[in-house]
Parts: C-alpha cells; structure tokens; sequence
C-alpha cells in the first residue's frame, strides 16, 4: 500500500528519544486488520509526572499510529536502544535525580528489559476511539534483567552489535554492546543478568560527569559499522573518530568534521567506508573514511542545527533528517549512494546544486553528473508537522519506506517515502 498521509500521536509531555523495533510474527488477525509490521518505542523524560514506554504500532488500512502497550518506568527517559533481533528486549538510559535534586547521589544508569507481553484481548483501535491517545491502560514494566549504574551523565549512545554479528570470535573479540557515557566508549557482553564490560577507550577528556544539563556535549553519539563489525565512529565536539573493538584505539579520524559541534553520525548500510554526519553548523557531510581529509559531499541541511539524520537501511540513496528548526527534510542522496540512480528527465523537486556555503536551506556542495545520466540529489520533501525542536528519528525495521521522527513536546510524526520517489528506486 502507497500512502502519502502522515499519521500522529501525542504523548503531551516531553520526550526525547524514539527508535524502532524489530520485526515480530504477525498473528492472522493483524494480517486480516491492515496492522503493519512498522513498530516503535517512545520514552518520556517528565521531572514532575511519572514516566512511561509507549509501543506505537502504524495502522495502514486506517492510517493511524496508535499505542499498543503503555509501560509505567521508573525514571525520566533520555534514550532507548531496542535488539535489533528480539522485539521484547531494548535498554534505556534513565535519570533517577527528582526535580530539584542534583545528581549527586543518584546519577544516570542503563537497564536492561523484557517487555511484558501484550494482552490480546486488547483492541488498540478501540483504545484510541475510546480514550484518546493517552487512553491505553497503563502497565508495569517489572524488573530490569541488568543494570549499569553509577553514571554521571546520559548515555548518548547505547548500540547493539548489528544483526548478523554472529558470536563474539566472529566479531573479532568485539563484545555485544556498546554505551558511549562520561567521555567513555565501553563495549560489553550482557549474561548472567549483568553487563560484563569488555573494554574501554576514553573519547574525550574533561567529559566525565556535568549531569543532565551538559550531558552529550562532549561526545554525543555514535554509530557501529554495518561492514566492519569490530569498528564504532564516535562524535566528540567538531571532529568524529573510529574505534577498533578489538584493540580499544583510534584507527581513523575526521579532525574538525564541522565548524561547530557534531550532533548526530550514521553508516551507509550498503556501502562501506562510508559516513553521514550533522551539526550545529547547519549542515550534513558525507565521508569516505578511507579519505577523510574533506568531505565527498556537503548539504546545507536546515537553518538551526541539525539534531539527527539516518539513513535509509534498505536504500541508501536515501536520509531524513531533524532539526531544532521543527522541521524533518526528506533527501534523495544518489550521488554518494551505492546505486546511483538515473534520470531521464529534469527533477522539479526542492533542493537542486547550490553552493553548500550560502544561506539557503536546500543547496548542495557538488552536483550530479548530467552527461551520464545520474539523478540529481534533491530534497524530496520536507515534513513541517512539528511545532517544537526535532529530537529523534527512526525508520520502519520492516518498512523500507516509513519513517517516524519525534519533537520535544511530545508529538510523533509518521510518514512515508512519495511514491514517484520508490518508482526511481524499484524500477
């Protein structure tokens, strides 16, 4: 089914992260209502009312995304990282410090969950006609299976090792998981109801501790290679470094990636070596890690910074990306893509070749080539549901063409890929 229609959900109070889960089996009747497969997970981050997990499942037949189990959690909610092979298990990071209360005594932890398993007798249409989007009962989530406390400021990344790692020797010695906290980068294999760590590296001095309010900063995301599964690239101020698992050194680095801080990195799925970043600058660079001295090519991307962009994992001819300007910009990247797609005709989409230096909110560094052929790398479309700074992306892990991004206040988009646009891929 082709949709273009976004679909919303509410949870009227801040949250900050969202992403995507696995693929589960769909039971008859979910085949038989129009449930689609595209599942994510929100978490809150309120001082002052409890926390909860929604699992959000996309309705195509009525175009709706509603809730499918409300969780009760214990904490505020400044991340989750789903499996990306169990649906029931995911982390999260969480503050325990109440409002008015330093981190002293408290400080930030990761836990390790198994979702409960949702009633069946529960309708969630029926929830959402009844009780609005907040109406779906409200759950416990129950105990943690682990817990890494002791953490003085958030996890700004919490990576599983990506589908197909196999055991650890196949990983070249790399452990199961990997967080990215207080200036640390450690990788861990999870066992015994614990995490075991398996190896440090500190990533950027000074970054250890500051609590919520600067938490991120110093080194605010990364992002495991799909390609080489014993390398994570991580994000410390301006510049962007890659990590070897096995040995817990530095093996390539982007000194000064941008001119102000990194906010966000993602590997090509399909083409190795190859990295997408965002910054406060405004823009998203496109890196061969093989030659990291410049970038291959260069979008000014939004007009504030640029929170988050991911790739598509099915076609990487395509990213979206979040700003805190509350828009989400839907981009057609052939050019650096591992398909470079061709285009018989003039493209009417936003967004065509300018100068990646100016001040206009679609330019490109770099065009593509006319006399072969290739499509030009466009903006394809930009969605402007939000109304407060853009936090989080994900896309479908069963969809390729369904995206969600979530804001600030609370508000979840999801949208979908034009369908002129899944024609220049497919066919």
């Amino acid at each position: 089914m082709f949709s273009s229609a976004s679909s919303t959900y509410n949870l009227k109070r801040p949250v900050r992260c969202i992403a995507a889960l696995a693929p589960q089996e769909e039971s008859p009747e979910e085949q038989q209502g129009g449930i689609s497969s595209s599942r994510f997970v929100v978490g809150t981050c309120s001082l002052r009312e409890p926390n909860e997990l929604h699992v959000l499942g996309f309705h195509e037949e009525s175009n709706e995304l509603l809730c499918h189990q409300a969780l009760s959690h214990p904490d505020e909610i400044w991340g989750v990282g789903p499996s990306p092979t169990d649906p029931s298990l995911l982390v999260t990071c969480s503050n325990g410090a109440k409002a008015g209360q330093s981190n002293g005594g408290v400080g930030f932890k990761v836990s390790l969950w198994r979702l409960p398993t949702p009633d069946p007798n529960d309708d969630p249409l029926h929830e959402h006609v009844m009780g609005g989007e907040r109406g779906h009962p409200l759950e416990p989530i129950g105990e943690p299976i682990a817990e890494l406390g002791g953490l003085k400021g958030a996890a700004t990344a919490m990576l599983w090792s990506p589908p197909g790692g196999g055991s650890t020797s196949s990983r070249g010695g790399a452990g199961e998981f990997v967080t990215l906290a207080d200036g640390l980068l450690k990788q861990w294999n999870l066992g015994d109801g614990r995490f075991q760590e398996a190896g440090s590296a500190t990533i950027c001095e000074g970054a250890q501790g500051g609590g919520a309010t600067t938490a991120g900063r110093g080194a605010p995301a990364a992002a495991w290679d799909p390609h080489r599964l014993v390398e994570v690239a991580t994000a410390a101020s301006c510049s962007v470094t890659c990590w070897d698992l096995r040995t817990m050194k530095a093996t390539t680095s982007v000194a000064e990636a941008h001119r102000f801080a990194v906010r966000d990195l993602d590997y090509n799925p399909n083409k190795p070596f190859c990295l997408a970043t965002c910054g406060e600058d405004r823009l998203i660079k496109f890196w061969d890690l093989r030659r990291p001295n410049a970038p291959v090519k260069t979008i000014v991307g939004h007009d504030h910074w640029v929170n988050t962009v991911k790739y598509n994992r099915f076609h990487d001819q395509l990213l979206v990306s979040g700003s805190s300007d509350c828009m989400v910009h839907l981009w057609r990247v052939s050019s650096v893509s591992s398909a470079p797609l061709l285009e018989p005709e003039d493209d009417d989409a936003d967004g065509l070749d300018g100068d990646a230096g100016g001040d206009g909110g679609g330019g490109f560094g770099g065009g593509s080539n006319g006399s072969t052929g290739e499509a030009a790398d466009i903006r394809v479309r930009t969605f402007d549901e939000h109304e407060d700074s853009v936090y989080s992306l994900a896309w479908s892990a069963s969809d390729a063409w369904v995206m969600a991004s979530l804001s600030y206040d609370g508000l979840v988009v999801l949208n979908h890929v034009p369908s002129t646009e899944k024609y220049k891929i497919l066919l």
